[in-house]
């Protein structure tokens, strides 16, 4: 799995990458990871919402004459933490007493902060509300959930010699050297309990040749094992995923099972149109960090 950060404002950037000269990545048998029949071109901009609307994110004000920022993207772990983000009109520290860390002239808090925005500059309308208290959206469904059903007997062990964490790393190296490799992960979801390698289920999934690939897995690995079919290869995502380094107000990317998610600042809906219309309809997901209000 990949997964690529961009500071908002040039702050800790880190763009995807491509092959040592500069072509399109392509997986192992040599077919290009981009899109064969892209839609239009790339949006270079993206309309500003017509009301409001609210981010989560950390609010950094270091006593500049540049004033605070909404930072929607990645924050530095340094004391005190450092971040590029939206600038931000009508923030008041008096509104959120007690909610903020301060070093020296520099304070910093989590917040859902509602506001408009016109593209460059976030202007609060209502008092902010601490990270914690805020329910921000509806759940997202996890997709590192086993997609084998379970067995007539359970999830059984079948080789006790072999399950422990270092047979655990063991099997996903393995799988990752298998042919048309797509991905792979740990669940526990259905065992609970304190984590443990034998009560785990361990996940991968291929493009090609399932009965093969798990046949091969269990000579490393004797606790759960669900091996899965996948439509793209990792390589392929990878590839998918290096297109996206140019969307405006990129945020950060990763690939994900079948897929690629990708954050920005900002999306009206023409981002996740144009991605639909070049990668296909469910390929790529873009989530945005502000969001309508209501």
């Amino acid at each position: 799995m990949k997964t690529v950060v961009a500071g908002l404002l040039g702050l800790f950037v880190l763009t995807a990458c491509g092959t040592e000269d500069g072509s399109t990545a392509t997986d192992p048998a040599g077919a290009p990871s981009s899109p064969s029949s892209p839609g239009d071109a790339m949006p270079t901009t993206v309309p500003p919402p017509e009301g409001e609307v609210v981010g989560l994110g950390t609010v950094l004000d270091t006593g500049a004459p540049t004033g605070p920022e909404l930072c929607l993207g990645p924050v530095a772990e340094s004391f005190p933490p450092q971040c590029g983000g939206l600038p931000l009109a009508g923030w008041d520290w008096e509104q959120v007493p007690d909610t903020f860390e301060q070093s020296g002239t520099t304070r910093w808090g989590s917040y859902a902060v509602t506001g408009t925005y016109d593209g460059t500059t976030v202007t609060v309308t209502v008092p902010p509300v601490t990270a914690a208290l805020y329910d921000s959206a509806a759940p997202v469904d996890d997709p590192f959930l086993t997609r084998c059903e379970e067995p007539a007997g359970g999830w059984d062990v079948v080789d006790s010699d072999r399950v422990s964490f270092e047979d655990q790393d063991a099997v996903i190296s393995a799988a990752v050297q298998l042919p048309g490799y797509a991905g792979s992960f740990v669940d526990q979801s259905g065992f609970g309990g304190e984590p443990d390698a034998s009560r785990t289920i361990v996940n991968v999934l291929v493009t090609e040749d399932v009965a093969g690939a798990e046949q091969a897995l269990r000579e490393v690995w004797g606790g759960a094992l669900c091996v899965a079919a996948a439509e793209r290869t990792e390589q392929e995502l990878i590839g998918v995923q290096d297109g996206l380094a140019d969307l405006p107000g990129l945020l950060g990317s990763g690939t994900e099972l079948d897929g690629v998610s990708v954050d920005v600042v900002w999306d009206d809906g023409s981002l996740q149109a144009w991605a639909d219309a070049t990668y296909g309809e469910g390929l790529v997901r873009v989530n945005s960090a502000l969001r309508e209000v209501g």
